[in-house]
Protein backbone atom coordinates (compact mmCIF):
# COMPACT_ATOMS: atom_id res chain seq x y z
CA UNK A 1 0.00 0.00 0.00
CA UNK A 2 1.28 2.94 -1.17
CA UNK A 3 1.52 5.99 1.80
CA UNK A 4 1.97 9.40 1.63
CA UNK A 5 2.23 12.74 4.26
CA UNK A 6 -1.14 13.87 5.02
CA UNK A 7 0.10 16.99 5.25
CA UNK A 8 4.01 18.48 3.95
CA UNK A 9 4.39 16.28 1.34
CA UNK A 10 8.15 17.27 0.72
CA UNK A 11 9.05 16.71 4.66
CA UNK A 12 10.72 13.32 4.44
CA UNK A 13 10.73 12.87 8.14
CA UNK A 14 6.69 13.92 8.51
CA UNK A 15 4.96 11.17 10.80
CA UNK A 16 1.77 11.39 9.59
CA UNK A 17 1.06 9.44 6.65
CA UNK A 18 -2.18 8.00 5.02
CA UNK A 19 -2.97 5.75 2.40
CA UNK A 20 -3.10 7.27 -1.52
CA UNK A 21 -6.55 7.77 -2.88
CA UNK A 22 -7.01 4.77 -5.21
CA UNK A 23 -10.29 5.32 -8.15
CA UNK A 24 -11.68 2.20 -9.93
CA UNK A 25 -14.10 3.11 -12.32
CA UNK A 26 -16.95 0.44 -13.08
CA UNK A 27 -20.02 0.98 -15.42
CA UNK A 28 -20.00 2.55 -18.82
CA UNK A 29 -22.51 5.54 -20.20
CA UNK A 30 -24.56 7.44 -17.98
CA UNK A 31 -24.19 4.46 -15.61
CA UNK A 32 -19.99 5.36 -14.98
CA UNK A 33 -19.08 5.38 -11.38
CA UNK A 34 -16.26 6.03 -9.68
CA UNK A 35 -15.33 3.72 -6.23
CA UNK A 36 -12.88 4.46 -3.75
CA UNK A 37 -11.63 1.13 -2.35
CA UNK A 38 -9.47 2.15 0.09
CA UNK A 39 -11.53 5.10 1.49
CA UNK A 40 -11.69 3.28 5.14
CA UNK A 41 -8.34 2.83 4.85
CA UNK A 42 -7.60 6.83 4.51
CA UNK A 43 -10.47 7.62 6.91
CA UNK A 44 -9.04 5.57 9.98
CA UNK A 45 -5.04 7.76 8.78
CA UNK A 46 -7.35 10.81 8.70
CA UNK A 47 -9.53 9.51 11.93
CA UNK A 48 -12.57 10.74 10.33
CA UNK A 49 -16.05 8.67 9.40
CA UNK A 50 -15.09 7.33 5.67
CA UNK A 51 -18.61 8.82 4.83
CA UNK A 52 -17.54 12.62 5.22
CA UNK A 53 -15.12 12.46 3.09
CA UNK A 54 -17.13 10.43 0.56
CA UNK A 55 -19.89 13.19 0.53
CA UNK A 56 -17.08 15.91 0.17
CA UNK A 57 -16.19 14.13 -3.20
CA UNK A 58 -19.71 14.46 -3.97
CA UNK A 59 -20.17 18.38 -3.25
CA UNK A 60 -16.76 19.46 -4.36
CA UNK A 61 -17.38 17.34 -8.18
CA UNK A 62 -20.58 18.02 -8.43
CA UNK A 63 -21.63 14.58 -8.26
CA UNK A 64 -23.66 12.63 -6.23
CA UNK A 65 -22.35 10.24 -3.96
CA UNK A 66 -23.59 6.73 -2.49
CA UNK A 67 -22.07 4.91 0.40
CA UNK A 68 -22.92 1.32 0.87
CA UNK A 69 -22.38 0.27 4.21
CA UNK A 70 -23.02 -3.42 3.98
CA UNK A 71 -20.46 -3.80 1.40
CA UNK A 72 -17.81 -1.59 1.98
CA UNK A 73 -18.09 0.63 -0.98
CA UNK A 74 -18.00 4.43 -1.18
CA UNK A 75 -18.73 5.84 -4.66
CA UNK A 76 -18.94 8.97 -6.65
CA UNK A 77 -20.80 9.10 -9.99
CA UNK A 78 -19.05 9.99 -13.24
CA UNK A 79 -15.67 8.91 -14.15
CA UNK A 80 -12.58 10.36 -11.98
CA UNK A 81 -8.97 9.68 -11.98
CA UNK A 82 -7.05 9.32 -8.83
CA UNK A 83 -4.95 12.66 -9.07
CA UNK A 84 -8.16 14.41 -9.72
CA UNK A 85 -9.41 12.18 -6.37
CA UNK A 86 -6.42 13.14 -4.44
CA UNK A 87 -6.51 17.08 -5.11
CA UNK A 88 -10.29 16.34 -3.74
CA UNK A 89 -8.75 14.49 -0.49
CA UNK A 90 -6.38 17.17 -0.05
CA UNK A 91 -8.68 19.95 0.45
CA UNK A 92 -10.77 18.07 2.72
CA UNK A 93 -7.96 17.87 4.96
CA UNK A 94 -7.22 21.56 5.14
CA UNK A 95 -11.02 22.25 5.81
CA UNK A 96 -11.66 19.31 7.90
CA UNK A 97 -8.56 17.58 9.37
CA UNK A 98 -5.39 20.00 9.93
CA UNK A 99 -5.20 22.05 12.98
CA UNK A 100 -5.82 26.01 11.98
CA UNK A 101 -3.16 26.66 14.27
CA UNK A 102 -0.81 24.97 13.75
CA UNK A 103 -1.51 22.50 11.01
CA UNK A 104 -1.20 19.01 13.14
CA UNK A 105 -3.84 16.36 12.35
CA UNK A 106 -4.17 15.52 15.31
CA UNK A 107 -7.61 16.93 15.98
CA UNK A 108 -11.31 16.05 17.84
CA UNK A 109 -14.01 17.32 15.94
CA UNK A 110 -16.76 19.14 18.45
CA UNK A 111 -20.17 20.06 17.35
CA UNK A 112 -21.64 23.17 18.40
CA UNK A 113 -24.86 23.82 17.10
CA UNK A 114 -24.29 24.66 13.67
CA UNK A 115 -20.46 24.69 13.55
CA UNK A 116 -17.37 22.44 13.64
CA UNK A 117 -14.94 22.93 15.95
CA UNK A 118 -11.66 21.30 15.31
CA UNK A 119 -10.09 20.94 18.65
CA UNK A 120 -6.01 20.37 18.55
CA UNK A 121 -4.45 17.63 20.54
CA UNK A 122 -1.23 19.29 19.58
CA UNK A 123 -1.18 22.93 20.58
CA UNK A 124 -4.56 23.02 22.15
CA UNK A 125 -6.07 25.46 20.41
CA UNK A 126 -9.49 25.25 18.24
CA UNK A 127 -10.21 26.08 14.87
CA UNK A 128 -13.20 26.30 13.04
CA UNK A 129 -14.40 24.40 10.02
CA UNK A 130 -15.42 25.99 6.86
CA UNK A 131 -19.14 26.70 7.76
CA UNK A 132 -19.93 28.12 4.83
CA UNK A 133 -19.70 24.82 2.43
CA UNK A 134 -22.09 22.02 2.51
CA UNK A 135 -20.55 19.20 3.88
CA UNK A 136 -20.18 21.39 6.98
CA UNK A 137 -23.72 21.04 6.94
CA UNK A 138 -23.87 17.46 6.16
CA UNK A 139 -22.17 17.01 9.23
CA UNK A 140 -23.75 18.80 11.57
CA UNK A 141 -26.98 17.07 10.56
CA UNK A 142 -24.98 13.98 10.82
CA UNK A 143 -22.46 13.55 13.46
CA UNK A 144 -20.09 11.25 13.96
CA UNK A 145 -21.90 7.86 15.69
CA UNK A 146 -20.27 8.08 18.98
CA UNK A 147 -19.93 11.72 19.66
CA UNK A 148 -19.97 12.55 23.57
CA UNK A 149 -23.37 14.42 23.73
CA UNK A 150 -22.46 17.28 26.47
CA UNK A 151 -24.59 19.90 28.04
CA UNK A 152 -23.83 22.10 24.21
CA UNK A 153 -21.57 20.46 22.67
CA UNK A 154 -20.89 16.99 20.77
CA UNK A 155 -17.46 15.69 21.10
CA UNK A 156 -16.06 13.02 18.55
CA UNK A 157 -12.73 11.60 19.32
CA UNK A 158 -11.61 11.38 15.22
CA UNK A 159 -14.59 10.58 13.07
CA UNK A 160 -15.72 7.13 14.45
CA UNK A 161 -16.44 4.98 11.64
CA UNK A 162 -20.74 4.29 11.99
CA UNK A 163 -21.37 1.13 13.82
CA UNK A 164 -22.37 -0.66 10.32
CA UNK A 165 -19.17 -0.14 8.69
CA UNK A 166 -16.79 -2.98 8.43
CA UNK A 167 -13.66 -2.44 10.73
CA UNK A 168 -10.26 -3.55 9.06
CA UNK A 169 -7.96 -5.75 10.83
CA UNK A 170 -5.50 -3.68 13.55
CA UNK A 171 -1.95 -4.57 12.70
CA UNK A 172 1.10 -4.16 14.63
CA UNK A 173 1.20 0.05 13.49
CA UNK A 174 -2.28 0.25 14.42
CA UNK A 175 -1.84 -1.46 18.21
CA UNK A 176 1.50 1.22 18.30
CA UNK A 177 -0.76 4.03 17.06
CA UNK A 178 -3.07 3.23 20.02
CA UNK A 179 -0.45 3.22 22.50
CA UNK A 180 0.82 6.95 21.51
CA UNK A 181 -2.49 7.86 21.45
CA UNK A 182 -1.58 10.24 24.49
CA UNK A 183 -2.00 14.00 23.54
CA UNK A 184 1.27 15.97 24.14
CA UNK A 185 -1.35 17.90 27.21
CA UNK A 186 -2.13 14.50 29.01
CA UNK A 187 1.97 13.15 28.62
CA UNK A 188 2.99 16.30 30.40
CA UNK A 189 0.44 16.48 33.01
CA UNK A 190 1.90 12.47 33.84
CA UNK A 191 5.22 13.68 33.79
CA UNK A 192 4.23 16.52 36.46
CA UNK A 193 2.66 14.15 38.44
CA UNK A 194 4.75 11.46 38.67
CA UNK A 195 7.45 14.36 40.03
CA UNK A 196 4.98 15.29 43.19
CA UNK A 197 5.88 13.75 46.38
CA UNK A 198 4.09 11.44 47.50
CA UNK A 199 1.35 11.20 50.79
CA UNK A 200 2.53 9.90 53.69
CA UNK A 201 -0.07 6.75 54.73
CA UNK A 202 -2.22 4.74 52.95
CA UNK A 203 -4.73 7.42 52.81
CA UNK A 204 -6.80 5.78 55.54
CA UNK A 205 -6.58 6.94 59.51
CA UNK A 206 -5.45 10.64 61.30
CA UNK A 207 -3.89 12.20 57.96
CA UNK A 208 -8.05 11.78 56.24
CA UNK A 209 -8.42 14.62 59.11
CA UNK A 210 -7.16 17.24 57.72
CA UNK A 211 -9.51 17.62 54.92
CA UNK A 212 -12.45 17.68 56.97
CA UNK A 213 -14.47 20.45 57.35
CA UNK A 214 -13.86 22.14 60.56
CA UNK A 215 -17.45 22.07 62.71
CA UNK A 216 -16.39 24.16 65.79
CA UNK A 217 -18.89 27.66 66.32
CA UNK A 218 -15.94 29.90 65.73
CA UNK A 219 -15.01 28.15 62.14
CA UNK A 220 -18.47 28.33 61.29
CA UNK A 221 -18.51 31.83 62.38
CA UNK A 222 -15.87 32.94 60.55
CA UNK A 223 -16.86 30.82 57.11
CA UNK A 224 -20.13 32.79 57.37
CA UNK A 225 -18.41 36.28 58.13
CA UNK A 226 -16.65 34.97 54.31
CA UNK A 227 -19.61 34.94 53.26
CA UNK A 228 -21.10 38.07 53.53
CA UNK A 229 -17.75 39.66 52.28
CA UNK A 230 -18.23 37.97 49.09
CA UNK A 231 -21.98 38.97 49.00
CA UNK A 232 -21.22 42.38 49.81
CA UNK A 233 -18.59 42.92 47.22
CA UNK A 234 -21.36 41.36 44.49
CA UNK A 235 -23.68 43.85 45.78
CA UNK A 236 -21.19 46.90 45.69
CA UNK A 237 -19.52 45.57 42.40
CA UNK A 238 -23.03 45.79 40.46
CA UNK A 239 -21.81 43.12 38.09
CA UNK A 240 -21.98 39.49 36.97
CA UNK A 241 -19.74 36.44 36.92
CA UNK A 242 -18.38 38.04 33.90
CA UNK A 243 -16.13 40.54 35.28
CA UNK A 244 -14.19 38.47 36.45
CA UNK A 245 -10.36 38.65 35.06
CA UNK A 246 -10.05 35.04 33.56
CA UNK A 247 -13.29 35.15 32.19
CA UNK A 248 -13.81 35.29 28.71
CA UNK A 249 -15.45 38.55 28.58
CA UNK A 250 -11.71 39.64 29.96
CA UNK A 251 -10.02 37.90 27.30
CA UNK A 252 -11.74 39.61 24.54
CA UNK A 253 -11.34 43.29 26.17
CA UNK A 254 -7.52 42.13 26.87
CA UNK A 255 -7.52 41.42 22.79
CA UNK A 256 -9.05 44.27 21.25
CA UNK A 257 -7.26 46.47 23.94
CA UNK A 258 -3.96 45.20 23.28
CA UNK A 259 -4.46 45.36 19.38
CA UNK A 260 -6.45 48.31 18.56
CA UNK A 261 -6.07 47.79 14.54
CA UNK A 262 -7.54 44.05 14.77
CA UNK A 263 -9.80 44.09 11.93
CA UNK A 264 -14.02 43.74 12.21
CA UNK A 265 -13.40 39.78 11.43
CA UNK A 266 -10.42 39.43 13.29
CA UNK A 267 -12.29 40.45 16.56
CA UNK A 268 -15.37 38.34 15.45
CA UNK A 269 -13.18 35.38 15.66
CA UNK A 270 -11.67 35.74 18.61
CA UNK A 271 -14.87 36.64 20.33
CA UNK A 272 -16.21 32.68 18.29
CA UNK A 273 -12.68 31.31 19.91
CA UNK A 274 -13.48 32.10 23.59
CA UNK A 275 -17.32 30.20 22.89
CA UNK A 276 -18.93 34.17 23.24
CA UNK A 277 -22.47 34.85 21.96
CA UNK A 278 -22.61 37.93 19.88
CA UNK A 279 -24.83 39.78 22.57
CA UNK A 280 -22.78 38.70 25.18
CA UNK A 281 -19.01 40.30 23.55
CA UNK A 282 -21.47 43.67 22.98
CA UNK A 283 -21.30 44.20 27.08
CA UNK A 284 -17.64 44.89 27.10
CA UNK A 285 -16.88 45.63 23.07
CA UNK A 286 -17.87 49.53 23.67
CA UNK A 287 -15.31 50.30 26.67
CA UNK A 288 -12.49 47.81 24.62
CA UNK A 289 -12.78 49.70 21.13
CA UNK A 290 -13.78 53.38 22.64
CA UNK A 291 -11.75 53.93 25.82
CA UNK A 292 -8.95 55.86 23.98
CA UNK A 293 -11.77 58.09 22.63
CA UNK A 294 -12.27 61.61 23.63
CA UNK A 295 -14.97 64.19 23.89
CA UNK A 296 -14.38 65.48 19.73
CA UNK A 297 -14.33 62.21 18.44
CA UNK A 298 -16.11 60.08 19.76
CA UNK A 299 -18.94 60.16 16.93
CA UNK A 300 -16.59 59.38 14.43
CA UNK A 301 -14.81 56.88 16.47
CA UNK A 302 -18.31 54.64 16.98
CA UNK A 303 -19.10 55.39 13.15
CA UNK A 304 -15.88 53.81 12.27
CA UNK A 305 -17.44 50.67 13.52
CA UNK A 306 -20.78 50.64 12.85
CA UNK A 307 -20.61 47.54 11.08
CA UNK A 308 -18.93 45.43 13.47
CA UNK A 309 -22.10 46.50 15.85
CA UNK A 310 -24.42 46.01 13.47
CA UNK A 311 -23.05 42.27 12.56
CA UNK A 312 -23.07 41.41 16.78
CA UNK A 313 -26.50 43.28 17.32
CA UNK A 314 -29.10 40.64 15.79
CA UNK A 315 -31.91 40.95 18.11
CA UNK A 316 -33.51 42.85 21.14
CA UNK A 317 -30.99 41.27 23.62
CA UNK A 318 -27.86 42.55 21.36
CA UNK A 319 -29.38 45.51 21.59
CA UNK A 320 -29.97 45.98 25.45
CA UNK A 321 -26.27 44.29 25.78
CA UNK A 322 -24.98 46.84 23.62
CA UNK A 323 -26.56 49.93 25.38
CA UNK A 324 -25.09 48.22 28.90
CA UNK A 325 -20.87 48.18 27.07
CA UNK A 326 -21.78 51.85 26.65
CA UNK A 327 -22.55 51.78 29.91
CA UNK A 328 -19.13 50.47 31.04
CA UNK A 329 -17.50 52.64 28.46
CA UNK A 330 -19.18 56.44 30.32
CA UNK A 331 -18.04 54.74 33.41
CA UNK A 332 -14.45 54.25 32.53
CA UNK A 333 -14.44 57.68 30.64
CA UNK A 334 -16.38 59.88 32.93
CA UNK A 335 -15.61 62.54 30.20
CA UNK A 336 -17.44 61.61 27.57
CA UNK A 337 -20.60 61.54 29.99
CA UNK A 338 -21.77 64.66 28.35
CA UNK A 339 -22.16 63.08 24.94
CA UNK A 340 -24.34 60.50 26.02
CA UNK A 341 -27.13 61.95 24.38
CA UNK A 342 -25.40 62.27 21.43
CA UNK A 343 -23.92 58.45 20.99
CA UNK A 344 -27.26 57.25 21.83
CA UNK A 345 -29.11 59.21 18.96
CA UNK A 346 -26.62 57.77 16.94
CA UNK A 347 -27.35 54.51 17.89
CA UNK A 348 -30.83 54.99 17.16
CA UNK A 349 -30.61 57.20 14.07
CA UNK A 350 -28.40 53.92 12.51
CA UNK A 351 -30.97 51.76 13.04
CA UNK A 352 -29.07 49.69 15.62
CA UNK A 353 -31.39 50.30 18.43
CA UNK A 354 -35.10 50.44 18.84
CA UNK A 355 -36.73 52.79 20.15
CA UNK A 356 -39.13 50.80 22.95
CA UNK A 357 -35.46 49.62 24.27
CA UNK A 358 -34.65 53.00 24.29
CA UNK A 359 -37.66 53.99 26.50
CA UNK A 360 -37.92 50.84 28.32
CA UNK A 361 -34.24 51.71 30.13
CA UNK A 362 -34.80 54.77 30.62
CA UNK A 363 -37.63 53.59 33.31
CA UNK A 364 -35.89 52.12 35.77
CA UNK A 365 -32.54 52.41 36.88
CA UNK A 366 -30.13 49.11 36.84
CA UNK A 367 -26.81 47.39 38.33
CA UNK A 368 -26.77 44.91 35.84
CA UNK A 369 -23.77 46.79 34.23
CA UNK A 370 -22.61 49.19 36.63
CA UNK A 371 -22.81 50.26 39.89
CA UNK A 372 -26.40 51.87 40.53
CA UNK A 373 -25.58 55.88 40.97
CA UNK A 374 -23.52 55.48 37.72
CA UNK A 375 -26.18 54.17 36.18
CA UNK A 376 -28.59 56.67 37.18
CA UNK A 377 -25.93 59.45 36.17
CA UNK A 378 -26.23 58.40 32.80
CA UNK A 379 -29.82 58.27 32.44
CA UNK A 380 -29.85 61.49 33.61
CA UNK A 381 -27.11 62.83 30.82
CA UNK A 382 -29.32 60.70 28.28
CA UNK A 383 -32.83 62.38 29.66
CA UNK A 384 -33.17 64.91 27.11
CA UNK A 385 -33.09 62.18 23.82
CA UNK A 386 -35.33 59.98 26.03
CA UNK A 387 -37.70 62.98 26.18
CA UNK A 388 -37.26 63.49 22.54
CA UNK A 389 -38.19 60.10 21.54
CA UNK A 390 -41.16 59.89 24.05
CA UNK A 391 -42.39 63.39 22.54
CA UNK A 392 -41.75 61.71 18.65
CA UNK A 393 -43.86 58.72 20.08
CA UNK A 394 -46.89 60.96 21.22
CA UNK A 395 -47.12 63.04 18.31
CA UNK A 396 -46.91 60.06 15.70
CA UNK A 397 -49.72 58.49 18.10
CA UNK A 398 -51.48 62.01 17.89
CA UNK A 399 -51.20 61.52 13.54
CA UNK A 400 -52.51 58.34 13.83
CA UNK A 401 -55.49 59.15 15.70
CA UNK A 402 -56.70 62.11 13.40
CA UNK A 403 -56.41 59.83 10.87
Amino acid sequence: MSLINIANRDDPFYRYKMPRVVAKIEGRGNGIKTVIPNMTDIAKALARDPVYPTKFFGFELGAQSTIDLKNNKYIVNGAHDAGRLQDVMDKFIEKYVLCGKCGNPETDFIIKRDEIILRCKACGRDSFADKTHKCTSYIVKNPPADAKKGKKDKIAKGGPTPPDSPKPDSGPEDEEAEAGDDDELTRRIHAEASELPEANGSGHGDEDDDWAEDATPEAIAKRQAELGEAVAKLAIGGADDDDEDDSPLAELSAYVRGNPDATDDAIVEHAKELYLKDYKSLTVLPAALLHTATPEDIVKRISAKKALLKKLIRSEKGQKSVLGGFERLFKEVPELMPKVPIVFKWLYDEDLVDEEVFLSWGKKSSKKFVDKNTNKEIRAKAQPFLDWLQQAEEDESDEEDDE
